[in-house]
Parts: C-alpha cells; structure tokens; sequence
C-alpha cells in the first residue's frame, strides 16, 4: 500500500469516526480450483491425472474472473476476498492462498490481476475432492459476523458472493449431508430476509461452469435471493455476464417526461464477465401503455424512446421492463435486472386571488 493511500486512510477513518461510517462493498469469490477445471476425468498410475482436454475449463474461467475483477470500482471503498478452493477439510490437501485487499486502489488490482493469472492452484499429486458445502458454510459465517459490525456502527454496505464451480459436493465430510447445497442456499435466503430492509444489500450469484445438483424448486419461495446461471450444454464453456442496476426503479414526472421527448436511460453494470462487442437488448414492457418506439444501445447503456403518452392530473402509471440479451457470437449468456418505471402526472388546482386571473398550482 503506498504512503499516500495510508494516510489518506488515516484521515478518512479520523473524519468517518466522527461524523459518520462511510458506505462500504464487499465482493467475495469463491473460486473452485479443483482438477476437473483442468480437465481431469480419471486418476491413472502412480497418480497421475487422466486429462481430457475437451472438458478442460481452467483458462476460460480465469478469463472470467479477470474481466470481473476489472469491473471493480478502484475507489478505495471496495474490499475484495477471492476463496480458492478444493476440500479445506482435508489436512493433507493443498493449501491455497486466500486473496484479501481491503479499499481497492488501481495499483492493488493491477496486482490482483497478475496474481490470478500466475496462479496454477494444487500439483497434481496432492489434488482433494470439492467441498463446496464447508466453503459456503464458511462464507455465511463471515457474512453475519460482517453484517453485525456493520450495524453496530450504522454503516450501510453491499455484499456480493460470487461462486465459480464446475462441480457438485463430492468430498467426504461427515458436517455435510448429500443435499447440503440446497440447505445452505435456504439458509442464507432465510438470514438475508430477516436483516432489516436498508441496513444492508446482499447479492449471490452462482456460475454453473458444468451442471450442478441444485433443487431450483427449493429456492422458489426466495425470489430473486441468488441468481444461479447455468452452461448452455452446446458449449465446452459459456460466457457468462450479468448485469446489475445500482438502483431499481425510476420515478419521473410527466413534464420532466415530455422535455425528455418521451424518452429514458438505463446504465447497467457488468458485475460478472463482459460484454460482447455486438451486444443488444430486447425489451419488453409488463404495461401496454408503455408502447416502445425505439431502442439505442451501447454496451451496458440503453435509451429507451416510447410513444406519446396522456395522463390525467393526479394518475401514475408504471411498467416493470424486462431484459434479454442478445448476441450473434456463440456460447455467451446473459442475465439481466428488470426495471420498475414510474409516470405521473401533477394535479393542478386553480386558486383565485381577487380580481386576478386563476393560477394554477400543484
């Protein structure tokens, strides 16, 4: 860490302690680097892996990563924790370095980058089975204990897990049983919901690199708790993006609306992977008042142009607009936040002073 950044730690923890807690992020990585990512399917003499370089996935997936640590804000309000990991129950296995970087600054992701690059995971002698359970269960752990500092000092952050994983639950723990994964996916949507609305924002999304036994069915009664996104099966490896909107929903006025010429813009954030350079949207309104004209996107950004609209004094109307992504290049995936839009217009009451003419007044 350079001296600048110390001491510009130092002050702003000084003007924070008395004033107020500064807004924080916290972006976890949970990084399955077992040997089937390198394409092993087989243990064959004295040990040695059985690769099949078809199913090999390792430098695709590092690709990912990359692309999404370097959508990391490097603002200094990021804190950044990357979990590589195969069975951390196993004391003989490998033990793989954790990646903390706590107020990402650019020189610190320059050197997180080059780090994921050279990092080569287990030798081939001394591999372990996957243990995802024990690696979410971790995880939770770390998260309330995240949660209850931050609401003991009234600050508000935002948690993302992201878990890359080609496999399913195939190490040997006793603490775990056969259907772990769809317990401590409950189990987390269940903490999450009972952590008051505002005081915090937690997002999880996982990356089926190959099919994974995940009961979606058990996750029905937590929508849009975690967003699971699974391979396209046509592919050796899909690329997946997802994209994120900083806020929700819009609410705007109809004159504001009419200046505008009936038209918004929505900017999205690639929190995982990139986009392709010929990428689209397709949109589709909930509200058929809503009639879409056009569309002009850019990347991660879209204008969204409708047709004339007539509202009477006092009505507001909405639509929920949903997203697809579209692309002409092969083995890419997309998922996309829905938009809530609001429209209303002011009811204008006429006042009467004197002989004056009526003034019309909101």
């Amino acid at each position: 860490m350079s001296n600048v950044k110390l001491l510009g730690l130092i002050i702003a923890f000084l003007f924070t302690s008395n004033i107020y807690a500064q807004d924080v992020q916290n972006v976890i990585v949970l990084w399955d680097v077992t040997w089937s990512m390198k394409g092993k399917t087989a243990t064959g003499t004295q040990g040695k892996p059985i690769i099949d370089l078809s199913k090999k996935i390792w430098e695709e997936t590092k690709v990912v990563l990359d692309q999404t640590l370097s959508n990391i804000a490097t603002n200094g309000t990021v804190n950044v924790k990357i979990i590589p990991f195969e069975d951390p129950s196993n004391i003989n296995g490998f033990n793989h370095e954790v990646k903390v970087v706590k107020s990402l600054d650019k020189d610190e992701l320059t050197d997180l980058r080059i780090w994921l690059k050279e990092y080569d995971g287990s030798p081939w002698d001394q591999p372990s089975n996957t243990n995802l359970c024990m690696v979410l269960d971790q995880t939770y752990k770390e998260l309330e204990v995240l949660q209850n500092e931050n609401a003991s000092i009234s600050r508000k952050t935002k948690t993302t897990v992201m878990l890359f994983s080609d496999g399913n639950q195939t190490a040997t723990d006793p603490n775990y049983s056969s259907n772990c994964l769809d317990d401590l996916f409950a189990r987390y949507c269940n903490w999450v919901q009972q952590i008051p609305s505002g005081d915090a924002i937690h997002d999880m999304f996982v990356i089926e690199l190959k099919n994974m036994n995940i009961d979606r069915n058990s996750l029905v009664q937590f929508p849009n708790c975690i967003k699971i996104i699974g391979p396209d099966p046509q592919c050796k490896f899909t690329n997946t993006v997802i994209l994120t909107l900083p806020q929700s929903s819009l609410k705007m006025d109809m004159q504001d609306f009419d200046s505008k010429n009936s038209q918004i813009e929505i900017l999205f954030e690639e929190s995982i992977g990139r986009l392709p350079d010929d990428f689209t949207f397709d949109i589709t309104s909930s509200n058929n008042r809503f009639e879409i004209e056009s569309i002009v996107s850019n990347g991660p950004s879209i204008q969204i142009k409708f047709n004339e609209l007539e509202l009477s004094g006092g009505e507001m109307i909405n639509t929920r607009l949903t997203f697809k992504g579209r692309t002409d290049k092969p083995c890419y995936k997309f998922e996309v936040d829905s938009y809530e839009f609001y429209l209303q217009k002011q009811q204008y009451k006429k006042i009467l002073i004197g002989d004056m003419n009526p003034i019309e007044k909101p």
